[in-house]
Order: C-alpha cells, then structure tokens, then sequence
C-alpha cells in the first residue's frame, strides 16, 4: 500500500531533484598504486604477477548508493565517492576503479562472475567477496576457468566484519595496506575445485581475527607472497595453507596469539613453502607445525617470544627441508601502538 500523493503547496518548494554525478575526463591516477616492493623474492617466485591496472577512459563523483551502484557497471570508469553510505556494492563491469573517502561507510563489496581489472581504494565495508567460479545447475557445481575474478587490486580498505572479511579467490589478487577485523577469517581462500588461486599477495595489511577460525587461511593457492603484515588472532591458527599448494611465501610478518599450520587435513599436496623472518608473540598450543610430507619447506631467522615452546621446530627435519637459525626467547607481548 502506498498513500495518495500529496499536492506541492502553494507557495511551498518543489522537492529536491538528485543530482546525476559529476563526469569529468579521468585524472592523474589516485596514489598508491602498485604494484609495491615486496623486497627480494625466491628465484623461484619470479613468475608472481601483480593486477594489471584498469584501462580508464572516463571519471564520475558521485555522493549516494544508487549512483555508486549504476557507475560500476560501466566499464572503463573511475568512480571518486565521496561520503556513500550504507549501500552494498557488486562490480559487474571489467575496467572499474572505485576510490573512496574515509567518511564512506558501505556494506559488502562483491564481483561478479569473471570480471577483470578492478581497482579498490579506501572506503569501510562489511565484507569483501569474490564469487565462487561454479554453477549448481542439475546439482553442481561445475567449476569455470572463465568465471575466475582477475586482476583485482583492494588498497586501504577497512573490513569489519561478523563473518569473513576477505573471501578470495581468483588470479592476480593483491590485498595491501588494508585492516581486517573479523568474526572468522580475515582472509579466507578457497572453493575453488580443481582449479587454484594465482598470484594473490598480502602485503602490509593488518588482520586480526576473533578465534573461532584461522585468520588468514590459504587453500590450493600457486604463487602467494603473505609480506609485512600484522596477523592476530586468540585461538586458532594465524597462518595456514591447505589444498594443493605450492610456491607460498611468508616474510617479516608479526603475528600475534598464535601460530602456522601447513598442510596436515586430508587431501593436502604442499610442494616449495618459504617462511623466513616473522616474529611471534605467542602464547597458543601450537607454534609451527608443519606436515612432514611437504615437498620443500625452508624457515629461516624467525624469533618466537613464547613461554610454551623452547624450540622453533622440535625433531629432525626431511632432507629437503632447511629450518634454521630460529630464536625462541621467553614471551612478551606484541608493543602497544603497534
């Protein structure tokens, strides 16, 4: 039921028109764009491959949902907003890139199937979500190649989230400079099927997670750089990788609680693991613990503060395996203002 429309009265002023966003030819592009320095990489990492930028031929301002909405659906387009709020946002158009000030105030950004060259900047969400590349129909799923989200690039988002906060999955991912604070998972990645995600890159984010899961969890991952990063969480696992793995990364985090876990769930194939100069303030059960049937798995120059554990990795390691100089020194707490 709607009521009967009222006549404007005399006299009275007609009601607001919306305004139809600002177009104007695009910019010089926003800062901060990658790809970034992640520091030197194993050699046999030099296949990882940032997001290609989006190709962008024209730029809109826009100040309400509804504009946000229509505009990242037109391809080719970089959408400057400016105070949006409260609206979810699903970018279904390839060549889109959203910049956002630090008033907007969002719901969950989404991707639709196989949408490439999307750039994020800024803005706080309630969740990041890439689809799930497959099809229920007659019963499913059937997985595509095709519906695989790529170059995809989210840059100082804010996620605060009562699920996960990033649910990834795609190839070339980049994930930098951005906060998650997350019931579950702060990065979740996987529902793949018999495909993996490529190239995905953490760098310089700050994840915490509340303990009912991992906090960044990585399943049937090739190539993957976890760099810089604060990763946080009270019970479980910081760090896991699962799935058919190989080529993973993980340099000069700090990590907060807890501790890795490395394949050891059913079906897990782990080939080359780097873990190489993160520092722990722990005070969990598990420190690391990785499955011995790891192909390669070096970690090295890692400093562990925790009173649970006296050494890095307890027993003697596979042949192929190089864990060395690691320090495990008595707790202490992760700095205040970190």
């Amino acid at each position: 039921w709607q009521p009967d429309a009222q006549p404007v009265g005399e006299g009275e002023p007609p009601p607001p028109v919306e305004e139809p966003p600002t177009e104007e030819p695009p910019t010089e592009e926003p800062p901060v764009m990658g790809p970034r320095d992640l520091g030197p990489l194993p050699a046999e990492l030099s296949g990882l491959r940032w997001p290609t930028a989006p190709a962008i031929t024209r730029e809109v301002t826009v100040t309400d949902g509804a504009s946000l909405t229509r505009e990242v659906g037109v391809a080719g387009t970089r959408v400057i907003a400016n105070g949006v709020s409260g609206t979810s946002v699903t970018v279904t158009a390839n060549d889109v890139e959203i910049v956002l000030d630090s008033s907007s105030r969002l719901g969950q950004l989404s991707f639709a199937h196989g949408v490439h060259r999307v750039r994020v900047v800024g803005g706080q969400w309630s969740g990041v979500r890439f689809p799930i590349p497959a099809s229920w129909d007659g019963g499913g799923p059937s997985y595509r190649s095709d519906w695989m989200a790529e170059d995809i690039s989210l840059e100082g988002l804010r996620v605060v989230s009562g699920d996960i906060a990033f649910d990834v999955r795609g190839r070339r991912i980049a994930i930098m400079d951005s906060t998650a604070i997350a019931e579950r998972y702060s990065v979740w990645c996987g529902d793949t099927g018999p495909m993996q995600t490529e190239d995905l890159i953490l760098f310089r984010n700050d994840f915490d997670s509340a303990g009912p899961e991992s906090t960044v969890r990585l399943v049937s991952v090739l190539r993957t750089a976890t760099v810089e990063n604060r990763i946080a969480n009270t019970n479980k696992h910081n760090y896991r990788i699962h799935g058919l793995s190989d080529l993973a990364y993980a340099r000069d985090n700090v990590l907060v609680g807890t501790g890795v876990m490395l394949g050891r769930m059913a079906g897990d194939t782990l080939d080359r693991i780097w873990f190489d100069d993160n520092v722990f303030h722990h005070v969990a059960p598990d420190l690391f613990n990785p499955d011995g049937a790891i192909g390669a798995l070096r970690a090295r120059n890692n400093l562990v503060m925790t009173d649970v554990w006296s050494c890095f990795y307890c027993g003697a390691p596979p042949a192929a395996w190089d864990i060395r100089d690691n320090v495990v020194m008595p707790y202490e707490p992760e700095p205040a203002g970190r």
